[in-house]
């Protein structure tokens, strides 16, 4: 994989999403809030949206408070991955697991 690439893609890019499963565990969140930490540190402004909430004892960690849940703000959250110049899907194999946040 080349790097350069994916670097010089995000540093041409105004929007970026990170999406992961349903039912967030530790793993999904804790690499979406990962990413989103290091995007932020090279410049690059993200949003992390899961289709449905984690777990409140994974409150603490930072950003957790920004991540933008698909279930309670459907219109947000449509907005933002329609308006994506690039999308992470992180923790998962399969379109189904993100429910209906991968519907359009």
């Amino acid at each position: 994989m080349d790097f350069s690439k994916i670097k010089s893609s995000l540093s041409q890019s105004s929007s970026v999403a990170i999406i992961s499963h349903k039912s967030p565990d530790g793993d999904a969140l804790g690499s979406s809030l990962a990413l989103k930490h290091y995007l932020s540190a090279i410049g690059v402004e993200a949003t992390i949206c899961l289709p449905d909430s984690f777990p409140s004892f994974f409150n603490w960690l930072p950003e957790s408070e920004n991540v933008v849940i698909y279930d309670k703000n459907r219109d947000l959250a449509t907005t933002i991955i329609k308006n994506s110049d690039i999308i992470f899907c992180l923790d998962f194999n399969s379109i189904k697991r993100i429910g209906d946040l991968g519907s359009f």
